[in-house]
């Protein structure tokens, strides 16, 4: 059982209620292997390399056949990135098709070609996000996805390479400048990491420390302490530091380090270890209820009193466990390994008995097809729309009704402070409602309505929410003839007849005559 800090009840752990927390993520995909062979749902929270992955460089090589295009240079890089593209999912060439069209230098009459050379056409004339759109569109690539698996982390890492382009857009790179960024990341020692896991469902959870931070689970598991910290920093021969400046070692018979270097390195070890201990205290505090600590004490070590002398010698999260385990010897739980059933088998493919299978069930699979209809959705604004320009009669109007307009956003109607300017149509207003005193107000309230295949936007002044019924109100500064307004209001008492089950009316409220005028 786990505490619900939503509903402050307890209630039944879920997958999701369990956290593993480790040093690095290097051993995550043996994790997940382990945790898929005992059919545990297991998400991994890690960065991935965004320039490594297939479909990524897929659209990079369209990208690098469409520069080549447009440059009119059909040469051999040429030739390696229309292979590339061909062989790839989008167009599944086999070898034979690929030989015939370089045997017969046919590569302009290719579908690959002429899809590029029709982006390539106009590539002046676009930016870096929408060359990737027409590449989406043109090649189908949404819809081609469907074959590879894993549909929502591709289109995760086509996202965040759209961002990419739109950063890059922003800072004046041209579609052939983003060809050469994205050339530059994939053959250099940079990466492009994005992170999959904004959103997931009842599974456990397994990150490093420094993607815990901020997070918090009922139960945590903390792994991986016995790796040592990466201190390889201060094993170089140069070094900088902000005290002691730039440190060279001397010669003499060989390469030697100065007592600067040696002063500069227990500096650095002093200032790490404090930062790891305080990165432990981070990990050990994502814990809610329980947190249990995997990891493998040596009996027979010292027992450390902790103090400056020990933490300094810290150079492992086991290190740090190990001097405080004589307090913890009550917690401890030694476990016999060998009573484990531990093996290799998550490593091998599960032998599964079809026939024994298909016997279980007489049931045929039946083959439906659905005729979907397919329209796009149009987008309409619900509220009143002035496409004229304003006299300045009207704009100092218009800038009056903006203030009580706001007046009427901002006051709290069961608290009116009547000292406060124009407290006097509030008033009015509030008389027309009749009793407020069990009333719900929301207002300014943002919507978004599909009917018809359109979709609507809009805001909504105000709704009133009786116990047994709900108001819409409207507010003009005066005029509440125009026609145009029913249509806004219906609109308004579709979106909110949706979400409710009581009777809702439509109101239009002049706000200078002070008249609440009810819409049929």
């Amino acid at each position: 059982l786990v505490f619900d800090k939503d509903t402050c009840k307890v209630r039944k752990a879920t997958y999701s209620d369990f956290c593993i927390i480790m040093d690095r993520g290097s051993a995550f995909s043996t994790y997940k292997k382990i945790f898929e062979y005992l059919e545990v749902p297991l998400v991994l929270y890690m960065d991935q390399k965004l320039n490594n992955e297939n479909d990524m460089l897929v659209i990079k090589n369209i990208i690098n056949l469409i520069i080549k295009i447009k440059k009119k240079e059909l040469d051999q890089e040429f030739k390696y990135y229309f292979t590339s593209v061909a062989r790839s999912y989008l167009s599944n060439m086999n070898d034979q098709e690929i030989f015939t069209i370089f045997k017969e230098n046919s590569f302009k009459e290719s579908d690959i070609y002429i899809k590029c050379s029709l982006i390539a056409s106009n590539l002046e004339e676009i930016s870096n996000v929408e060359l990737i759109d027409q590449i989406l569109n043109t090649f189908a690539i949404y819809e081609k996805t469907i074959t590879t698996g894993k549909l929502e982390d591709s289109f995760v890492r086509i996202d965040h390479l759209k961002a990419i382009a739109s950063n890059l857009t922003t800072l004046g790179y041209c579609p052939v400048d983003f060809f050469f960024f994205l050339n530059k990341m994939n053959d250099g020692d940079d990466d492009i990491k994005y992170s999959l896991n904004n959103k997931v469902g009842d599974n456990v959870k397994i990150m490093n420390i420094h993607k815990s931070k901020g997070l918090e689970f009922p139960v945590c598991y903390f792994s991986g302490f016995h790796k040592k910290f990466n201190f390889r920093d201060v094993q170089s021969r140069f070094l900088f530091d902000n005290q002691y400046g730039i440190i060279t070692p001397f010669y003499k018979e060989g390469i030697g380090k100065t007592i600067l270097h040696k002063l500069a390195e227990i500096k650095y070890y002093k200032e790490e270890i404090s930062e790891k201990i305080r990165l432990f205290y981070v990990a050990l505090t994502r814990a809610r209820e329980k947190m249990i600590i995997v990891t493998s004490l040596d009996e027979e070590k010292e027992v450390y009193t902790v103090c400056e002398n020990v933490k300094e010698k810290y150079r492992s999260f086991l290190d740090i466990m190990e001097s405080v385990k004589l307090p913890l010897a009550s917690f401890i739980k030694n476990i016999d390994l060998e009573k484990i059933p531990l093996t290799k088998s998550y490593a091998l493919a599960k032998n599964v008995d079809i026939a024994s299978v298909m016997k279980q069930t007489n049931e045929r699979i039946s083959l439906k097809e659905l005729d979907l209809r397919y329209e796009e959705i149009e987008v309409s604004v619900a509220s009143k729309h002035m496409p004229t320009l304003l006299s300045h009669e009207e704009s100092l109007k218009l800038d009056f009704g903006t203030k009580i307009h706001y007046l009427f956003e901002i006051t709290d109607f069961k608290n009116i402070d009547e000292t406060v300017k124009y407290s006097e149509y509030l008033i009015r207003f509030v008389e027309k409602l009749g009793d407020i005193s069990s009333c719900k107000f929301y207002k300014e309230l943002e919507f978004t309505f599909e009917k018809d295949y359109k979709k609507y936007v809009g805001i909504i002044d105000l709704v009133v929410e009786y116990e047994d019924h709900i108001k819409i109100i409207d507010y003009k500064l005066k005029n509440i003839k125009d026609p145009n307004y029913k249509k806004q209001l219906s609109i308004y008492k579709e979106y909110i007849t949706s979400k409710t089950n009581k009777p809702v009316s439509i109101y239009l409220y002049s706000i200078v005559n002070d008249i609440l005028k009810e819409i049929e």
